[in-house]
């Protein structure tokens, strides 16, 4: 090592690293004019209903928007945003389950509603057909009123 100065057994004892290269990221713009229907089409197979598989789409972009700068390129962009959509799907799923639930619990109530509102129009015709075929005895009158407001 005779004429390398007095540094040349630093050389051999430090390895020598390249610093890893940053992959320069597509504009977003980019990456949805050429994955979304990709995207659309990840996030049908992965269950999301056809009335929320737009808003998935956007919610898999958005994601995708605010972690490109972390991207580190160990995959392709297509693998990655299928990483997101999976995510992003089962959220949807989740979501959209919820919604089911709150619509069917909504249903019930308005078809309960309606059910008592039906009976109650009901038991009101039954009670003045009934008064009205039987206007002069007193004891059929004090009967019906009687049983209507046992039922309540």
């Amino acid at each position: 090592m005779k004429g390398l100065g007095p540094h040349a057994g630093l050389a051999r004892a430090v390895p020598y690293s390249v610093p890893a290269e940053v992959p320069v990221q597509p504009p977003i713009e980019t990456l949805y004019r050429e994955h979304f229907q990709f995207v659309w089409r990840c996030l049908r197979r992965l269950g999301v209903r056809e009335s929320s598989v737009d808003d998935a789409v956007q919610d898999v972009f958005l994601v995708a928007h605010r972690k490109l700068h972390e991207f580190e390129g160990r995959s392709t962009h297509r693998g990655w945003l299928f990483a997101i959509a999976i995510r992003v799907a089962s959220e949807h799923r989740r979501r959209d389950g919820r919604r089911s639930d709150h619509a069917r619990a909504h249903e019930q109530s308005d078809e309960t509603q309606m059910g008592d509102q039906y009976s109650g129009a009901h038991r009101s015709a039954t009670r003045n057909h009934v008064l009205s075929q039987h206007a002069g005895d007193s004891n059929i009158a004090y009967n019906v009123i009687a049983n209507e407001n046992d039922s309540y």
